[in-house]
């Protein structure tokens, strides 16, 4: 009997990772009839870790009024273990950029104030390490409004407070930390992030990720230049420099605010959740495991889902392949990456439209010619 493991990401816009898994399996057994399954849905610390984590950990869910990214009264949530020891906190729950409509997105004037809410909520609890998830952010603050809200202040020149904002970055010219929460000491913050980009530059936050979150080419040359403003102030104040570290740039430098101010370590967000969910041992004695996500593109290579399942497919010499919904790379470049088998909804759908609509259908079918392919190269 032949074990498959599948193990892919979340189809944004139509099928939750365990939707994924059960429409990989259906297309398996058309092919493999006695194939042994294994599913692993996965998250890379964007939106849906959190729901993923309360299922492999038995966690409980703490529901607290915040600020969303435009400081309007919204309920979030955050995971918390049985023992009270540790809290599980998604960023986008409170300053994703779902919670925006189109019109509203706009990184120069988002925070992440919400986030620091929820930090502060779970500091209040006494918890001793809060692991904090970063994709999906509507935000481009450096993390100045996650810690904000923990009572740190930002000064303009003349002395007067800052809204945590993106447009204000460049405005900040000292720190206040006489009301800092004092039970931010006793705490080990972790944070888990799909991305590795540096503060600032061309593979900075601004300028790989603003766009996306509303912001024009002015905005995004604006909000970098702030960017580097506000981590020399950092430097100036704090005595630390975290803006050239990978990850800094995550979440619109949210990773930076976080290593700055909160002494956060970070960590590959797709590397905590394969370690939560036990993937290595799932994996071990596999003769298959297949990936997926919506799109697959040069970014998932780095850091995504897709990328942290291949190393650990690789390191123990495992075959990987990949349903995805769109295929951006060539066969070349697949093969570089040591993808060997691969199929695209699309290319059986003939449309993102339609394979969008019938998501599971194209999905099976992509699974059925991905085993096919297997099989056949397996005779020879």
């Amino acid at each position: 009997m032949k074990k498959i493991v599948i193990a892919p990401d979340k189809f944004k816009h139509s099928l939750s990772a365990l939707e994924v898994c059960e429409h990989i399996a259906i297309g398996v057994k058309s092919v493999i009839h006695d194939a042994e399954i294994q599913f692993c849905p996965l998250a890379d610390g964007g939106e849906g870790t959190l729901d993923l984590l309360c299922e492999h950990l038995l966690l409980k869910n703490v529901k607290v009024e915040v600020k969303d990214p435009l400081f309007r009264n919204i309920k979030a949530s955050y995971a918390i273990s049985s023992d009270h020891r540790e809290a599980f906190i998604e960023m986008a729950r409170a300053s994703g950029l779902p919670l925006l409509n189109e019109r509203e997105r706009n990184p120069l004037q988002t925070s992440t104030y919400g986030t620091g809410q929820l930090i502060k909520d779970a500091i209040s609890k006494e918890v001793e390490k809060i692991t904090l998830f970063i994709g999906g952010s509507a935000t481009n603050d450096g993390g100045m409004g996650t810690v904000a809200a923990l009572g740190y202040k930002f000064l303009d020149q003349n002395g007067n407070e800052l809204q945590p904002i993106g447009s204000n970055l460049i405005n900040v010219e000292s720190i206040d930390t006489s009301a800092v929460n004092p039970g931010l000491s006793g705490v080990e913050f972790i944070v888990a992030t799909d991305v590795t980009n540096v503060l600032t530059g061309m593979t900075g936050a601004a300028h790989m990720y603003a766009a996306q979150k509303g912001a024009s080419h002015l905005d995004i040359d604006n909000l970098n230049q702030g960017m580097g403003h506000f981590s020399k102030v950092v430097h100036q104040w704090l005595g630390t420099d975290k803006s050239g570290i990978a990850g800094a740039g995550a979440a619109g430098g949210l990773g930076f605010g976080a290593m700055v101010f909160l002494s956060a370590s970070l960590h590959s967000g797709i590397e905590t959740v394969i370690d939560i969910t036990n993937l290595k041992k799932h994996i071990n004695g596999a003769e298959l495991v297949i990936s997926g996500e919506g799109n697959l593109d040069q970014q998932s290579l780095h850091g995504k889902v897709i990328d942290g399942v291949h190393k650990l497919a690789s390191k123990q010499e495992v075959p990987f392949g990949v349903v995805c919904g769109g295929i951006q790379l060539s066969s070349e470049q697949l093969l570089q990456n040591g993808i060997k088998y691969s199929q695209a909804l699309v290319a059986h759908a003939g449309s993102v439209a339609e394979a969008i609509a019938k998501a599971g259908h194209y999905t099976e079918l992509a699974a059925e010619a991905l085993m096919e392919d297997f099989s056949v190269q397996k005779q020879h």
